[in-house]
Parts: structure tokens; C-alpha cells; sequence
């Protein structure tokens, strides 16, 4: 996917606020077109060389680790995920960083968990953002804070004496 061009320009001729809003909506929605399309590689490099991504509990450091983490996530051919952001916001902090703060709602089918639910989380994410030499946008930080967890019955489940 070609990066997103604007032609918003501060007067020193850096991005614009415009600019970098929608580079870093650009990056939000990569990071799950990514995740939701199972291409952990495409995730890895999402993130600046060596830098934190915290899904949870467990830090996660580094583009290796990071694409390790999601092909063991991913190992089940049958687990589908939906990434949906919200109340994004993004603060500027010079020419070429700038943090946003999102809620972020993943719904995830897993059969390992249930194969009658959907689980939902809604959670909060903190993330600092970098603009590299290409104009690209990476993560240097990305922290989620889950604040909700439900599941949800499918409405097509097979019917089974499945245990909850």
C-alpha cells in the first residue's frame, strides 16, 4: 500500500498537523489491516528496528519478536480477528514524532477458546510514533491497556454440549 500524501506544511515546510493525523491514521490501519490478514512480517515491520509492543501483559521487543509473536498467535488457520479503532487522537511532538491515544475494540474468533463465541476487547492504546527518513510512519512504543473482555454467542454457532 503507497503512503498517504498531503500537502499540508508547517511554515518551516515540516508536516502540517493534518499531515501527520493522517499519516498516523495510515499506520493504525495497516497495523490491522496486518494483524487481521495474517501477515505477521507486514506487523514486525510496523514497529522502528528495535522497539516495545506491549498487546497485554507480556512486552514484546523488536521486529523478530514482534513477528514470532504473531505467528504463534496466528498458528490456527481457523482464529480471525477484526481490529477497530476509535476517539483517536494524536499530539504532535516535533517534525517527525507524535503519540496517539485510541480505543481500540478487536473482536477475535478462536476455536481453541470456543468455537460457539466471539471474544471481544475493548481496550485503550498508548502509542509514540516516528516519522523515518522515507516519510514512513512506525511505532516506537505501542502499549494496550484492556479494560473490557466479553464474549459474545455467534449467531451461527453449531449447537453443542460445549463447557463454558
Amino acid at each position: 500500500m503507497p503512503d498517504l500524501e498531503t500537502r499540508s506544511e508547517s511554515v518551516d515546510g515540516s508536516p502540517g498537523q493534518d499531515c501527520v493525523t493522517a499519516g498516523i491514521g495510515l499506520l493504525l490501519a495497516r497495523f490491522s489491516d496486518a494483524v487481521d490478514g495474517r501477515r505477521p512480517n507486514e506487523v514486525a515491520r510496523l514497529f522502528a528496528h528495535d522497539e516495545l509492543f506491549q498487546p497485554g501483559e507480556k512486552a514484546v521487543r523488536g521486529q523478530p519478536a514482534i513477528e514470532k509473536f504473531y505467528i504463534e498467535r496466528l498458528s490456527s488457520p481457523l482464529r480471525r480477528t477484526c481490529h477497530v479503532w476509535a476517539n483517536v487522537r494524536v499530539s504532535r511532538s516535533g517534525t517527525s514524532a507524535a503519540t496517539v491515544m485510541a480505543v481500540l475494540t478487536n473482536y477475535v474468533y478462536d476455536p481453541a477458546v470456543s468455537r460457539t463465541e466471539l471474544q471481544q476487547r475493548i481496550g485503550k492504546v498508548t502509542a509514540a510514533c516516528l516519522r523515518d527518513a522515507d516519510g514512513t510512519w512506525r511505532f516506537l512504543e505501542h502499549l494496550y491497556d484492556r479494560i473490557f473482555a466479553v464474549r459474545l454467542q455467534l449467531a451461527d454457532a453449531p449447537t453443542t454440549n460445549e463447557p463454558k
